[in-house]
């Protein structure tokens, strides 16, 4: 992630800068807690999410698209965190 885009995630995590899309109403789904927090909000800058949760007044902009949730789950999805060497660089001396 470069700074420009660093910033503007932290500007419209603190509602000085509008978001690009916010998901509104959906239940939250800690995974790490197993809680379901419902009414919560996403905001979206460019490809990255800038905040979750209640999101600041300013982050909706005129140009902000928003999609309402109620009655669905919004929760991360399945992200690959982990590769095996010989996926990555098949060497003959780790893949016979």
């Amino acid at each position: 992630m470069n700074p420009k885009t660093i910033k503007q995630s932290i500007r419209t995590a603190l509602g000085q800068e509008p978001a690009d899309l916010i998901i509104t109403n959906g239940t939250l789904v800690n995974v790490f807690t197993a809680e379901l927090i419902p009414g919560s909000d996403v905001a979206i800058k460019g490809e990255r999410i800038a905040a979750v949760g209640n999101i600041k007044e300013g982050a909706y902009g005129p140009a902000t698209t928003l999609i309402d949730a109620k009655g669905t789950f919004l929760l991360p999805g399945f992200v690959e965190t982990h590769t095996h060497i010989a996926n990555s660089f098949p060497l003959p001396q780790f893949c016979p």
